[in-house]
């Protein structure tokens, strides 16, 4: 009885371990080789009720080999993890769908082993930064995606150095405004003469119109005369005091003529 419990229970440890994840039941491993690489890659046992996208690329499996159709399918979706492998067995692309189409972080390699790519998808479409480089492993350019189409700033390099830079904004191409082109120094030259000119002609203007008999106000006027009555006492000249008047004195004896 003990012998039976223990190789029961052995049993059940065995099976529960090697059950397969939900996720992985729902596909299957498949491998196909091509002249210049092999792909490694899971497929859906059943594709569900997915309708397709006209404006999206799906992948599937048929005939043996990696197909991809815009805005439909006609075999397995590719479902989980992909990998292509040059005959070296040196990596060539490694990224992973979810129902035929491309999802998250996608690589790609040069056949010596460099990275060429870093590509980033959401449902299919590229989404959030791009960058390319050459066999050297310099970058080559470097562009930012919004739901597949060219939005922010796309640099271009050379020999490491940025060489180029582009704004995009949903897709179209942003041209700054064209800077103030400098002024020769003919076109300065004339602007300081004319400006001279000007000047120069600017106080025989004030005299002729200065010459013109201007109105002036009652007030005005007013305090000009009263100015003019009581005129200002200099500095020198003080007030001389006055004469004292003499008394006319009468005689008695011509009063009494």
């Amino acid at each position: 009885m003990p012998f039976r419990l223990f190789l029961f229970l052995l049993l059940f440890s065995v099976t529960a371990w090697a059950k397969p994840s939900p996720e992985k039941s729902k596909t299957y491993l498949v491998y196909v080789n091509y002249e210049l690489y092999s792909v490694r890659a899971y497929v859906l046992r059943d594709n569900g009720r997915t309708v397709a996208n006209n404006a999206l690329t799906y992948f599937w499996y048929g005939a043996n080999a990696i197909q991809q159709t815009r805005g439909g399918f006609d075999g397995k979706l590719l479902h989980g993890d992909y990998k292509a492998f040059y005959l070296d067995n040196n990596l060539k692309e490694a990224g992973k769908f979810a129902k035929g189409l491309k999802t998250g972080e996608w690589k790609t390699w040069h056949a010596g082993g460099k990275l060429a790519e870093i590509i980033h998808y959401r449902k299919g479409l590229r989404h959030g930064m791009y960058e390319s480089f050459d066999e050297q492993g310099k970058p080559v350019l470097v562009a930012h995606y919004r739901n597949g189409q060219l939005h922010g700033e796309m640099m271009t390099y050379r020999d490491g150095k940025v060489v180029n830079k582009r704004l995009y904004k949903h897709g179209e191409d942003v041209v700054p405004e064209e800077k103030k082109s400098k002024e020769p120094k003919s076109e300065k030259k004339e602007k300081r003469l004319k400006k001279s000119n000007e000047e120069q002609v600017a106080p025989t203007q004030t005299a002729d119109t200065a010459s013109q008999p201007q109105k002036i106000s009652l007030r005005e006027k007013i305090k000009t005369r009263m100015h003019k009555k009581k005129p200002e006492v200099g500095a020198s000249e003080q007030p001389q005091p006055k004469k004292a008047r003499k008394k006319k004195t009468v005689s008695s004896t011509s009063s009494f003529r």
